[in-house]
């Protein structure tokens, strides 16, 4: 799997993991940081995807949060924000702490 694949997959199993701790309900913002510019414009619709396997990803995540939202009666996507933060950035904030 390439680097991509592995972004997505983690940014995946991160959105799981808020729904299941509870996260995603309304009142809560949730911001969702990622060192792949490529993927944060891929998840926000800024960039079209053509890899079948990142759109799978996708179409999960996407599901996932659908399905989230029909369950909590609100749309949760509006609460999440997805940044990018430049890889040396990350690792500083991440060193710094």
């Amino acid at each position: 799997p390439t680097n991509n694949i592995a972004e997505a997959s983690t940014m995946f199993t991160a959105l799981s993991y808020a729904r299941s701790a509870g996260l995603l309900r309304r009142g809560n913002t949730l911001t969702v940081c990622c060192d792949s510019q490529l993927i944060i414009n891929h998840i926000t619709g800024a960039y079209k995807c053509n890899s079948l396997a990142l759109k799978g990803i996708y179409k999960a995540i996407y599901a996932m949060l659908k399905d989230e939202s029909t369950r909590q009666g609100y749309n949760v996507e509006r609460a999440i924000r997805f940044v990018w933060i430049p890889g040396t950035s990350m690792k500083q904030t991440i060193l710094e702490h």
